[in-house]
């Protein structure tokens, strides 16, 4: 049986689980953790972590990760900024890290990725 987040946490966790979707919607390039996320909230961790799970099938790192992915793929088809730069914007260490988690989500390449579906 699922529980539904209504029933098994608070009224708080429930807000502060769409307060911090909305957030990373608005801001995909932040780099803020879970436990900050959490602190700013005033709300438990673990109960912050279950409920975004339950309510968005996905893990708010998780979530966080497909949402620079996404502004990336934004930057790539722009083509104004070089792949090392759209990287570094997306909080990667290096190309290489940027290159494997954009393969993990995309199922390619970013260079694959931008000539699939880049105008130049």
């Amino acid at each position: 049986m699922v529980v539904n987040c209504e029933e098994r946490f608070s009224i708080y966790v429930l807000k502060a689980t769409v307060e911090i979707k909305e957030y990373i919607d608005r801001h995909p390039l932040a780099w803020i953790t879970v436990n900050e996320h959490a602190v700013r909230q005033r709300v438990n961790r673990k109960d912050l972590q279950k409920c975004f799970k339950q309510q968005y099938g996905k893990k708010i790192s998780e979530y966080q990760k497909l949402k620079r992915i996404d502004a990336a793929c934004e930057m790539l088809l722009a083509a104004k900024m070089t792949k090392k730069e759209i990287a570094a914007l997306c909080g990667y260490s290096n190309q290489n890290n940027f290159s494997n988690a954009f393969k993990k989500v995309k199922n390619m390449s970013p260079q694959a990725w931008q000539k699939k579906y880049g105008t130049s």
